[in-house]
């Protein structure tokens, strides 16, 4: 027979009413927020979405937002500064967590926490976290990597709730890690980090009289970072084939983010101008 609960109902006796305790409330919200609560738990849009930058040399902050980490909610309405120190030689590499503690003098909080310095660098998708169910539960935020003339680089490695448009892709795989080129063919795996958004639409491109080809330039509703994965097709009548590309290529970068070309080819023996409609689905990182 299977278990059926509800919840909230008011008073003690009736059908599913209380009391809850605080793991009931734990779980109703791990559910509610999270595929993977391993890596999951950043609210989008919400403050400043807890990012993680430098400022300035051997300076590393926590901006102001929330979380759900492992069923607990996490907020912090200030900046948390952290502090980093430069190596002798070489590099050395922080990792900055939000840590859920059941035990010692942070018991019952959630709070950020900073792990370092270390060589090498915590390996994805979890960065070096602790999990352990009933006493600590960590989730990652950034890494930084910290050079002995002092410069301070942070890589974010964020992975919002799942509410969130921000994850569409719960794996990918490519010949790098992180965010970078998006489109580069390779075998390794990874779980995409950061604000990773999905975003389609559709385009005409005009085939002129006499022309084999036509093409239009896409700027993006939202700006990505960096190359992304793209995806395209037509609905057009008497086309040969149709693509859409972004590059690397200056002509492709704006102040704004990446552009893309969306082409269309003629098909041979057809004649006149014609207007193709490609259909075009984007997923990279925002900008």
């Amino acid at each position: 027979m299977c278990a059926q609960w509800s919840a909230p109902w008011g008073g003690t006796v009736i059908g599913d009413a209380g009391p809850y305790s605080d793991a009931d409330w734990s779980d109703v919200w791990k559910k509610l927020f999270t595929r993977n609560r391993t890596i999951q738990g950043v609210l989008q849009d919400y403050a400043n979405e807890l990012e993680v930058t430098s400022p300035g040399a051997l300076q590393v902050e926590v901006d102001t937002g929330a979380a759900i980490v492992d069923g607990k909610f996490y907020e912090t309405d200030a900046v948390v500064p952290l502090a980093v120190v430069a190596p002798g030689a070489g590099d050395q590499y922080y990792t900055v967590m939000l840590q859920k503690n059941w035990i010692g003098a942070n018991a019952q909080t959630v709070r950020v926490a900073l792990y370092g310095p270390v060589v090498p660098p915590p390996a994805a998708p979890l960065y070096g976290a602790t999990q352990v169910d009933g006493t600590i539960w960590e989730i990652p935020l950034a890494t930084v990597r910290v050079h002995h003339d002092n410069t301070t680089v942070v890589t974010d490695t964020r992975a919002f709730a799942k509410y969130s448009d921000a994850y569409p892709v719960a794996g990918r795989q490519g010949s790098t890690t992180g965010n970078t080129y998006w489109g580069t063919a390779g075998v390794n795996n990874s779980v995409p980090s950061g604000n990773i958004i999905k975003q389609i639409g559709c385009r005409n491109v005009a085939i002129g009289n006499g022309d084999d080809s036509g093409s239009a330039i896409v700027t993006f509703p939202i700006p990505f970072s960096t190359e992304p994965f793209v995806i395209g097709n037509t609905r057009g009548t008497g086309v040969m084939s149709a693509a859409v590309k972004c590059h690397p290529n200056p002509e492709f970068v704006l102040a704004g983010g990446v552009t893309m070309e969306a082409w269309a080819g003629r098909l041979e023996g057809s004649a006149g101008a014609q207007n193709v409609v490609i259909n075009w689905i984007a997923i990279g990182p925002k900008a």
